[in-house]
């Protein structure tokens, strides 16, 4: 989004008020305005983001039941949409009511591309690699394991699975 905005000059002119039918344009964003966005806002927000997953993989990959599996996904989802949730509870309807309303001015067109259709199936495959890489290298719950149980236990459970 802080590549897409244009650049303005100063502050005076970020807004543009339309009174003819009540609406708000925003404009674009002086540059000292988007390195405090991004300081503030995406920078912290990223680093919660690759924190909660490194740690909610972890916490995922020691739980020792499934139930307790679904449990503690649901309490990552639900850290995940707190920031939401606060939004709703505690900006005044006004403040909603006017960010709805507000139009956003744009650098680019975006026309019809494949990567514009297709580029959210993308992260299919960064997520299966992710869950690869985190199983088969990063995990530190179990040191040193190579998935090496499953030849011994094999026999095991064909006997609990058979039919």
């Amino acid at each position: 989004m802080l590549l897409r905005i244009p650049h303005v000059d100063s502050f005076g002119d970020m807004l543009e008020h339309n009174n003819d039918d009540k609406t708000l344009t925003f404009m674009g964003l002086p540059r000292s305005m988007r390195w405090v966005l991004f300081f503030v806002m995406f920078l912290p927000h990223m680093t919660i983001d690759v924190i909660l997953i490194w740690l909610g993989c972890r916490w995922l990959v020691a739980t020792a039941s499934f139930s307790d599996v679904l449990l503690n996904a649901m309490a990552l989802e639900f850290l995940l949409a707190l920031k939401d949730l606060l939004y709703i509870a505690v900006v005044p309807h006004r403040d909603k009511l006017e960010t709805r309303q507000m139009l956003i001015k744009n650098n680019r067109k975006d026309g019809p591309t494949y990567s514009g259709y297709l580029g959210s199936f993308g992260w299919i495959f960064i997520v299966i690699c992710w869950v690869y890489l985190y199983m088969r290298h990063l995990q530190l719950v179990l040191p040193d394991y190579r998935w090496d149980i499953h030849d011994v236990c094999r026999k095991y459970i064909l006997q609990e699975t058979e039919v």
